[in-house]
């Protein structure tokens, strides 16, 4: 919904680098000035799901909900509505990514979360660390779009607001990730057989789960002798060509797919 808002359009797909709405641009503004007492000078990129690709052989990508680049600086922001969600590893790990890939900006992360205890800023040495609470912007969501001249931004901001201040009410689970690497080793067995590519159909909150579900996935794979030449991976639209096999490959442009290697 916040997304929706900043770009004044729907879901957009991930990792897409696209020019916040004038309100999106304003609310970006109020919520820097009020984290640094700073002006961010645009002109502004606005990313949701940023892809920011391992360093390490063995790493694995980051993915913050969002990143906002300006010609100067990189500002990322994690996105936290889960009670027990916290940003203590993560962070310090796109804070080390993203210094690696952007190493002339200035580099500003920010956790949202619902209310829990802070996180210490001592960790971060090269970049600057805020941690705020979502009951702590919900006034400055309301100023930005309760009053805007389009009747569908005043709906969304108050059904997110509404939202937002009801955290920790019970959340509906639609897959279990268990049941998915059940369906995905059914599935593997398939591409061991005939060697044909198939698409795990998944329903996840972002790329950084999607990321760690195929790490799983790998996981339980590579135990199981019967299929030792698959391996699951992700297929991004922009980049790996061809089309979206399943239904959350078409609405964001990435999905889990499994192929058969030498």
């Amino acid at each position: 919904m916040l997304t929706s808002l900043i770009l004044a359009s729907p879901y957009p797909k991930w990792n897409s680098h696209l020019a916040p709405s004038e309100k999106g641009e304003a609310f970006l503004k109020q919520l820097y000035e009020l984290i640094h007492a700073e002006v961010l000078v645009g002109p502004f990129e606005f990313i949701d799901e940023f892809d920011l690709p391992a360093i390490d052989k063995d790493g694995k990508n980051g993915a913050p909900d969002y990143a906002v680049l300006t010609p100067n600086g990189l500002w990322i922001i994690e996105l936290k509505t889960k009670a027990g969600s916290h940003c203590k590893e993560q962070m310090p790990y796109y804070e080390r990514l993203a210094l690696s890939h952007y190493p002339d900006k200035q580099l500003d992360l920010l956790c949202l979360t619902s209310d829990m205890q802070r996180q210490d800023v001592s960790n971060y040495t090269e970049s600057r660390y805020s941690h705020l609470f979502w009951s702590e912007i919900l006034d400055l969501i309301s100023g930005t779009w309760l009053s805007s001249e389009h009747a569908e931004e005043q709906i969304l901001s108050i059904a997110l607001v509404r939202e937002l201040s009801s955290l920790d009410r019970p959340t509906k689970t639609f897959s279990s990730e268990a049941a998915v690497i059940r369906e995905a080793i059914i599935l593997t067995a398939d591409v061991q057989h005939d060697g044909k590519q198939r698409a795990v159909e998944v329903s996840v909150s972002g790329l950084e789960e999607l990321i760690d579900l195929r790490v799983r996935i790998a996981d339980a794979i590579t135990r199981d002798p019967e299929t030792p030449n698959v391996r699951p991976w992700i297929w991004y639209e922009n980049t790996s060509g061809g089309k979206p096999l399943t239904e959350v490959g078409r609405s964001v442009g990435c999905e889990l797919r499994l192929s058969k290697y030498k």
